[in-house]
């Protein structure tokens, strides 16, 4: 028996259960939505509990059997053809990249958890140490999530509108859906501004990197064009320029209000900034600096961790014994995006990453790649304002760990589960997106070189009306 045969053997009876498993995870969620606000809105407190139930059971054996049909499958073939759902898989990445995407996942997961469960310690231990750790690793995902994404998006002169509109409504669906599912689940208190960010999720700050990122798509075509237009020198110049002032200033100034992006990292400059060092790399990537073995970029990867981590114990030790009470807030000078050491281990991670070649193409890549491709939807997912301020407090206590070595490995744990479901939830999503999105605007693009193209074929078929008219 051949190792396809053997791989396909084994894989078909789980993957038929995960999905079967997950289609009933699916049809809860969707008809919680419903029966939420029935049992909100009726007066009845029996006739809203006998009908919720009734509606929960005929919507969720319609849905199932729309999902176990082939319907949806023929709906879909007749709208697409041959085209992938995905609007975000591309058969050229990199499989060590995709690793990497999912890693910075996972990192800014582990960030989010320490933040809003209000864990900030200065203990000199061994479990103080490896939160703030974690909290220097999560600055570093975050950096690391714009660097990959920049790689990719170098190479392309166009906006799929098509990719737009996807990301759009999986913010909105995803956030949509989430929040309803989490307010009926766990009952939670929401105010009139929290419904308004659930319909209109770009009005809220939680929502920053999907906000900024959209923004960096839709100027990439015009800054691809100014870089590309740049000699080596140029680009050296600019990069060296937009590293001064937006990290090497931050990582000085004692105070915030001192430097140029008051955000920390938070806003389209620091994210132009990391897309203007991404097309410095890639066009000197043959140099020796961007080529060392993965063992110099590891190391360089932990000591800018331990500098960081060990930036916040010196400074508080400076802090409390001059009692400068006044400036706290410089123990946490280095614990920002924008920061040289944040930055340094970001890009050592990166170009180990990015020098390793995996080319062997088996079910562990694929699988890789569709968790890549879904990262937009976890980080969503997870990053959802009533899921952070409300499931690290209330339904599982983090706080109460702070001092506990067991808080490692509940985060840990929290952030794989939250990887594999939430993948297992935007795959679904994502074909309903896709599909929507294509209803609207098929595969239209739009590309700076348009214009262009059209102004060279009119000029081509000028010459040869002329070369007609003169024979």
């Amino acid at each position: 028996m051949s190792m396809n045969e053997k791989e396909s053997l084994f894989s078909k009876p789980f993957r038929n259960i995960i999905l079967e498993i997950f289609k009933s995870l699916v049809a809860i969620l969707i008809m919680a939505i419903p029966v939420y606000f029935i049992i909100k809105l009726s007066n009845n407190k029996y006739f809203s509990i006998a009908f919720s139930i009734l509606v929960f059971v005929f919507g969720y054996l319609l849905i199932m059997y729309l999902l176990r049909s082939k319907v949806l499958i023929r709906i879909k073939d007749k709208i697409l053809g041959d085209k992938k759902p995905n609007a975000y898989c591309d058969e050229n990445r990199t499989v060590s990249l995709d690793i990497l995407r999912i890693f910075s996942i996972l990192m800014i997961f582990l960030y989010n958890a320490l933040i809003n469960s209000n864990i900030i310690t200065t203990n000199f231990n061994v479990s103080g140490i490896l939160h703030n750790s974690y909290l220097a690793v999560g600055f570093a995902g975050f950096n690391i999530f714009v660097l990959v994404s920049s790689y990719y998006l170098l190479d392309s002169n166009k906006v799929r509108w098509i990719k737009l509109v996807q990301m759009i409504l999986e913010l909105w669906i995803i956030n949509f859906i989430v929040g309803i599912s989490y307010k009926a689940i766990f009952n939670v208190s929401m105010r009139r501004m929290d419904y308004i960010y659930l319909l209109f999720p770009f009005l809220s700050k939680q929502n920053w990197l999907i906000n900024i990122y959209l923004i960096l798509y839709l100027l990439h075509p015009f800054i691809n064009k100014l870089l590309k237009s740049l000699k080596n020198r140029d680009l050296t110049i600019l990069t060296v320029i937009l590293l001064f002032f937006f990290c090497i200033v931050p990582s000085i100034l004692p105070i915030r209000e001192w430097s140029y992006d008051l955000t920390g990292g938070y806003s389209i400059v620091w994210f132009i900034t990391l897309y203007v060092l991404t097309a410095f790399i890639k066009r000197f990537e043959k140099k020796k600096l961007f080529n060392l073995d993965a063992i110099v970029y590891l190391c360089g990867f932990i000591l800018a961790s331990i500098a960081i981590v060990g930036s916040k114990y010196l400074l508080n030790f400076l802090v409390q014994h001059y009692n400068l009470a006044n400036y706290q807030s410089v123990i946490y000078l280095w614990y920002q995006n924008d920061t040289i050491m944040v930055l340094i281990a970001a890009l050592c991670l990166f170009l180990m990453f990015k020098n390793i070649n995996i080319t062997k193409s088996n079910i562990i890549t694929r699988i890789i790649k569709v968790l890549s491709s879904a990262t937009f939807g976890i980080y969503i997912i997870h990053d959802n304002f009533l899921v952070r301020k409300h499931f690290f407090t209330e339904v599982i206590n983090l706080s109460k760990y702070t001092n506990s070595m067991a808080l490692i490995f509940i985060i840990l744990g929290l952030g794989i589960g939250v990887i594999i479901v939430g993948s297992l939830l935007y795959y679904y999503l994502n074909n309903l997106s896709y599909l929507v999105s294509y209803f609207f605007v098929k595969e239209k693009t739009w590309s700076l070189d348009d214009e262009e193209k059209e102004t060279l074929d009119q000029e081509i078929d000028n010459k040869i009306d002329e070369e007609e008219s003169n024979e």
